[in-house]
């Protein structure tokens, strides 16, 4: 069982077509520092169990077809540093628990036509490259740098 790898920290499976749901277990592994799981076929809710990672740094679920609001959860992750979550089928409102990751210096949320927020908040404690794109209704991050 994926949960009993306790001190695995890195978990790379990009581009393996893989499918299904994220596995809620995943969020045992509370030593993972990188979690790539980008272009792949995944599908249903990000799991609020990923919040229990607390030394992930890089989260990278983009190019998949995701769905639903991203969880209030992943504000515990304190090291998180980037986070891309493009191009999936992602709606609700940004979650404002965003504005608690002090390290965060790169977060994608383009691609999510369903998606809206105000990502403002993510630049008043320092340098943030925030990418959304005109598909994100009322998403705006007028102080960072925006790709349209």
């Amino acid at each position: 069982e994926l949960g009993n790898l306790m001190q695995l920290t890195t978990l790379f499976l990009w581009n393996n077509t893989l499918s299904g749901t994220i596995p809620s277990e995943l969020g045992k592994l509370t030593q993972m520092m990188d979690l790539e799981l980008n272009n792949n076929q995944l599908n249903g809710t990000l799991p609020r169990d990923l919040g229990n990672l607390m030394q992930l740094a890089t989260l990278y679920l983009h190019n998949n077809t995701l769905t639903g609001e991203i969880p209030s959860e992943i504000g515990k992750l304190t090291q998180l540093t980037k986070l891309d979550l493009s191009f999936n089928q992602l709606n609700g409102i940004a979650p404002s628990e965003l504005n608690l990751l002090p390290n965060l210096q790169y977060i994608n949320v383009s691609g999510n036509n369903n998606f809206s927020g105000n990502l403002t908040f993510l630049c008043e404690n320092g340098n943030h490259s925030v990418y959304t794109n005109d598909t994100i209704a009322n998403a705006s991050c007028y102080c960072c740098n925006i790709d349209y």
